[in-house]
């Protein structure tokens, strides 16, 4: 038809963290860590027009980048990151625009059914932190619907570490530390008493 217009839309929400695992790493290199699994723990502050199906991918940053000091609720921050802008203060451009980030390594977590807290294995991420294959510039989280074309504009809204809440974003670390002890087993034999109460 003549004189139509089609505008296209795409809503993209995005979450940046960033950790500090110095003391990871050392505990690594001295061996009281050995083998460790990371996991990132994210709370689900509010959630809207969630899909039944949906994944959130993590991707780590190859660009560093600055939090702002702005809330969500007083309309943001003219500094720290943005869509555009690592530091919008300073004008520094992302690479890429929405944040620069590798590919790979990546992790994701899959709902169904569910909001979004998130319990997501992140471990091939931290290893290229801590091996320093890749620089440590944190993480973006993104939702799979960022690429449906049907996608319902759909919103997760995470606490932070400035949301005065014990729910601030955190990586879990574990590891087997238990040993095996090989040799011979013996037995004694035991007698047990019986007190009566009183």
């Amino acid at each position: 038809q003549q004189n139509v217009v089609v505008i296209t839309k795409t809503f993209a929400n995005r979450a940046l963290l960033q950790f500090d695992l110095t003391t990871i790493s050392q505990s690594i290199v001295s061996r009281d860590i050995i083998n460790p699994t990371y996991k990132l723990i994210m709370k689900c502050a509010r959630e809207e027009n969630l899909p039944i199906r949906y994944s959130l991918i993590a991707y780590p940053l190859y660009e560093g980048w600055d939090m702002g000091d702005g809330y969500y609720f007083d309309g943001g921050s003219s500094k720290g990151a943005s869509w555009s802008f690592r530091d919008r203060y300073s004008g520094s451009l992302w690479a890429m625009t929405g944040s620069s980030y590798l590919i790979t390594p990546s992790a994701s977590q899959v709902f169904n059914y569910q909001a979004g807290d998130v319990s997501m294995n992140v471990t091939s991420i931290a290893n290229a932190w801590i091996n320093n294959t890749i620089p440590n510039c944190g993480l973006v989280v993104m939702t799979s619907e960022e690429t449906n074309p049907t996608s319902s504009g759909m919103s997760l809204y995470f606490f932070s570490q400035d949301s005065n809440t014990i729910y601030s974003p955190y990586i879990d670390v574990g590891w087997n530390d238990s040993s095996i002890v090989s040799g011979s087993v013996t037995t004694s034999s035991i007698s047990i008493s019986q007190i009566n109460e009183g």
